[in-house]
């Protein structure tokens, strides 16, 4: 809840509506290859920091991309699996409120057919 400034009386009034959700200045035929992007990127980097730490032991496990067919089927991959993320709505999103208001003059509902 958004509080507003005190009243001359020393009341608060306290504003029902929810705080507004900031929304993004960038155009929506960008934000999807941004987020593969970014996220191929960071994957690259903090594997390659964290070999300093894991003294090689991810790389004895790991498999190697010696061929340009092998780095396409990898980001492929990574683009499918971001894009069920992404079109699939599991980005941690309030759900959507669904409608249960029932009609009361309809005698008949929720109830079974009687056929």
């Amino acid at each position: 809840m958004v509080r507003r400034k005190e009243m001359s009386n020393d009341t608060v009034a306290v504003s029902s509506r929810p705080a507004a959700v900031p929304t993004t200045k960038l155009p929506a035929a960008l934000r999807f290859p941004l987020l593969v992007t970014l996220s191929l990127s960071l994957s690259s980097l903090f594997y390659s920091l964290s070999s300093d730490y894991t003294a090689g032991d991810l790389a004895t496990v790991s498999r190697s991309l010696n061929k340009w067919s092998e780095v396409g089927e990898l980001i492929g991959w990574r683009t499918v699996e971001l894009a069920i993320g992404w079109w699939g709505e599991y980005d941690s999103k309030p759900p959507k409120p669904r409608n249960r208001s029932r009609n009361n003059n309809n005698p008949t509902q929720g109830r079974p057919n009687a056929c």
